[in-house]
């Protein structure tokens, strides 16, 4: 991406760049005039064909048309001694690809002199043919990033369970991504291993250990199930299954503190329940109807279904004051703040938000 241009000063550089007009520092003479920073940076990474027929940077200006280095006789040092084409170069005479590569390969070398592992190569191979090298090389001499790569280059084989003992970033699962498009992993479904992980330390919030064998066998034989016979999990069918999970257990503890087993629930239980809380405690309503289905509770039992759109509304002064609190918080975070705020003020769906991305970096 090239650097956004300030606005020029002609008070500080009184002669204006001979390709934009604009008042910057001149940083080279050229034949076709005194050439800004910002001009001559995007010289060097001009590409294309010149009317001459030579393929490659095209730094000059002929007729206001790009030529090459001959045609215009500009000069300038593009020629990479590492690979010998014309490139916009790094350091050392080499272009950035030829650093990047060799980056890579200093970041990837196994711990004593070991051969890389197969899945390894794959990450190496993909590092090195980003289409932005610069941009690569940037990401990947990121102090975090270096560390990842680092510890994956000690491993002697490496797999998706492998990657899931590693603590969760967006630069594992970049990598994972790699790996699996270049066939050195196998494809998975993301969705539902992440389901996995996160309903194994959802058991952990469960009191009663009867209860928590319950939903263990609940998302096992329900949501685990649904999930292996689809084709592709999708993200609403994730977000449902959490959901459910979630209310199930929030029923299921308030069952211990009332001194009763899911065996013994009445429909009084249950009244009470649905009565004193949100009324999302109508989606418990997908875990009695598994729970009648296994004889686990009298089939008689009933649950008032939550609907969308059923919910209180707030009215425009209580919508108006609960933004004002968002925006000056300071217990959210900036990203929680602001997902909450479209909800408020313009109704998007929890599941839309969710989709969305802070920034575009790995």
């Amino acid at each position: 991406m090239p650097r956004p241009r300030k606005a020029g000063d002609p008070a500080k550089w009184p002669e204006a760049c001979g390709r934009c007009a604009e008042h910057h520092k001149i940083v080279v003479r050229w034949p076709d005039g005194a050439i800004c920073g910002y001009c001559y940076q995007q010289a060097k990474r001009t590409r294309g064909t010149c009317a001459c027929g030579h393929d490659g940077v095209l730094p000059g200006r002929v007729d206001t048309l790009p030529a090459c280095r001959e045609c215009s006789g500009v000069r300038l040092n593009i020629d990479c001694t590492g690979c010998g084409k014309e490139d916009e170069l790094h350091s050392g005479n080499r272009c950035w690809s030829c650093i990047l590569a060799m980056t890579v390969d200093r970041i990837l070398s196994p711990p004593e002199n070991q051969p890389p592992s197969p899945e390894l190569q794959a990450v190496a191979t993909a590092l090195k043919s980003m289409k932005r090298a610069n941009s690569g090389l940037t990401w990947i001499q990121q102090p975090h990033v270096t560390e990842f790569l680092q510890q994956l280059a000690a491993e002697p084989v490496i797999t998706h369970a492998r990657l899931d003992e590693i603590p969760a970033s967006r630069t594992r699962e970049y990598v994972r991504g790699l790996l699996v498009e270049h066939n050195a992993l196998p494809l998975r479904d993301e969705l539902s291993t992440r389901f996995s992980d996160w309903a194994e330390q959802a058991l952990d919030r469960i009191t009663s250990p009867n209860h928590r064998d319950i939903t263990r066998r609940y998302i096992r034989w329900h949501h685990q199930r649904r999930m292996n016979q689809m084709d592709e999990v999708t993200r609403g069918t994730f977000l449902r299954a959490k959901q459910a999970v979630t209310v199930a257990i929030e029923l299921l503890n308030w069952l211990t503190d009332q001194g009763a087993e899911l065996a013994e629930v009445n429909q009084a239980h249950l009244d009470r329940w649905q009565a004193e809380g949100p009324t999302t405690r109508g989606i418990a309503s997908r875990f009695l109807d598994w729970a009648i289905r296994t004889n686990l509770i009298d089939p008689s039992l009933k649950l008032q279904p939550h609907r969308r759109g059923t919910s209180p509304r707030l009215d425009a002064a209580a919508q108006t004051q609960h933004v004002t609190n968002l925006s000056h918080t300071t217990d959210m975070s900036p990203r929680d703040r602001a997902a909450a705020i479209l909800i408020l003020v313009f109704g998007q769906q929890v599941s839309d938000i969710v989709q969305l991305t802070w920034d575009t970096s790995p």
